[in-house]
């Protein structure tokens, strides 16, 4: 199954804001968007991409539709989409030999500077089955982060976003880590939904929404 069709959409591009009289801030909406666009491109050496998620009505759609991607070899895949060249993909591969096998291409990649970790993040994200967000743009629900201590947060290096059908949306840096999982499943008692977010962005999102917000003692302290 090809991953959502909507990550092939590219909002157009919004004029210029107009000058505006001064006047008393709004209250803010829960859900505000963050940004002028839904989508941001990732940069690539050679090609854009413009899928990480900004704006959270489209996260919510896209974990509608969101569906099994079949897996290549990350290099080839790479290669087949024009992100890197030959070269590129050879001299990762030489390198990635020369070290036993033990260095992923991906990593190797783009410490060549041949792509961007950005690039790299969202691939893996699609490759997952799951959206890449920014939780730097991306609008945050406190009533997501209060269903999740801040100590659970911090060990795990995860971020609750916000609640989808009942469920408990988290950005972490590897969605598949069972551990975590298994953590915010107990702790919450809801089902988890997960996306993928940088560590860097993690790690700047965890105070910033937790600031504000009383830290609790639950059933998630016997996993920490």
């Amino acid at each position: 199954m090809e991953f959502p069709s909507l990550f092939d959409f590219i909002p157009e591009p919004e004029p210029a804001p107009k000058a505006k009289p001064a006047r008393e801030p709004e209250e803010e909406k829960e859900d505000e968007i963050i940004g002028p666009t839904a989508l941001v491109p990732v940069t690539g050496p050679l090609n854009p991409v413009k899928e990480v998620i900004l704006d959270i009505d489209v996260l919510r759609r896209v974990l509608d539709e969101r569906g099994d991607q079949p897996l290549t070899m990350l290099g080839e895949e790479l290669l087949s989409q024009g992100y890197i060249n030959v070269e590129q993909l050879e001299r990762a591969i030489r390198i990635q030999q020369k070290h036993g096998g033990k260095t992923r291409i991906g990593e190797i990649l783009v410490s060549t500077g041949a792509i961007t970790q950005e690039l790299l993040d969202f691939i893996l994200a699609r490759r997952l089955g799951v959206p890449s967000v920014n939780l730097r743009r991306l609008k945050i629900s406190s009533s997501a982060v209060r269903l999740v201590p801040k100590i659970l947060a911090s060990k795990y290096v995860l971020m609750p976003c916000l609640i989808h059908r009942n469920q408990i949306v988290v950005a972490m840096e590897n969605p598949m880590d069972q551990n975590a999982l298994k953590a915010l499943r107990f702790a919450c008692e809801r089902h988890i939904l997960t996306v993928k977010a940088s560590r860097q962005d993690i790690e700047w999102a965890i105070p910033q929404y937790y600031k504000d917000i009383r830290n609790y003692k639950g059933p998630a302290d016997q996993w920490l």
